[in-house]
């Protein structure tokens, strides 16, 4: 079974972690999931992701959840509103380099096609 999401850019000195979604799903359908992969790794700090195949190019495509290190801190999930360019470019990346990825998610043909063809303008 393929995963719902990817864990991608992973800087433990900064406690950040940055996951991208692979298909439509929502992240509570595979919020478990990652906790467990987290936990692994020994993460704890915040964990950004990227809803883009869920929610779109919208306002609500990046959230933050804090990670104890067992689990989300639900509660305190925010939306981000002002995301870091270097987050924006690493998503970019990681879609441009996943094209296959597009087709699971609720993009339109348009969007689709800028990211296959190169086009940062999801930002």
């Amino acid at each position: 079974m393929i995963k719902s999401y990817e864990i991608g850019y992973f800087d433990a000195s900064q406690k950040l972690v940055l996951v991208y979604s692979t298909n439509y799903c929502r992240m509570d359908s595979y919020i478990q999931d990652l906790e467990f992969d987290l936990m692994k790794k020994e993460f704890t700090g915040n964990v950004i992701v990227d809803l883009l195949m869920s929610n779109g190019n919208s306002s609500n495509r990046y959230v933050k959840i804090p990670f104890n290190g067992e689990k989300f801190t639900v509660r305190s999930t925010s939306v981000l509103n002002d995301v870091p360019n270097k987050i924006k470019k690493l998503s970019f990346d990681f879609y441009s380099s996943h094209p296959e990825i597009l087709d699971n998610g609720i993009l339109n043909k348009a969007q689709k096609f800028l990211i296959r063809k190169g086009y940062d303008q999801l930002r």
